[in-house]
């Protein structure tokens, strides 16, 4: 009996200095997948002046999930963990036009940057941009009838 404690109390060390050598030695394997992408940018005036208070809208084509925000002081948006898709994103202030970015490609692990550029005007017109094509588009404001 004395013998099998004596062999414990050698035995328990070294396990324990193994389990902490292959806790060590595979810490990639640990860590968890981020499902997740996101999209982030600046908002700003055609003088390259930040626009705070703009609100920003993503819209995921496929499923219609959409994700509003508003800049911050320094103009600048986030939507974190947006689930991988193609996003719509549309960027509005008073006093600016309307301006939109389709196809913005989301990917799991990895942020999308868009930064906008509103052009003075009301928010009726809008400018739409899509990244294979560098054209923009004016939009004739919405007729309301009764």
């Amino acid at each position: 009996m004395f013998r099998e404690a004596r062999r414990w109390m050698v035995l328990r060390p070294c396990l324990l200095l193994a389990a902490v050598v292959v806790i060590f030695a595979f810490p990639q394997r640990g860590s968890a997948q981020v499902l997740y992408g996101s999209i982030l940018g600046d908002v700003k005036d055609a003088t390259g002046a930040s626009i705070r208070g703009a609100t920003v809208v993503a819209v995921n084509k496929s499923t219609g999930l959409a994700r509003q925000g508003i800049t911050d002081g320094t103009g600048r948006f986030n939507f974190p963990d947006l689930p991988a898709g193609v996003y719509n994103l549309k960027a509005s202030q008073q006093g600016f036009k309307t301006f939109e970015r389709t196809e913005v490609t989301v990917n799991i692990n990895s942020v999308t940057r868009v930064d906008v550029t509103l052009a003075i005007g009301s928010m009726g017109d809008s400018v739409t941009s899509a990244p294979s094509r560098r054209s923009c588009r004016r939009r004739p404001p919405r007729s309301t009838s009764t």
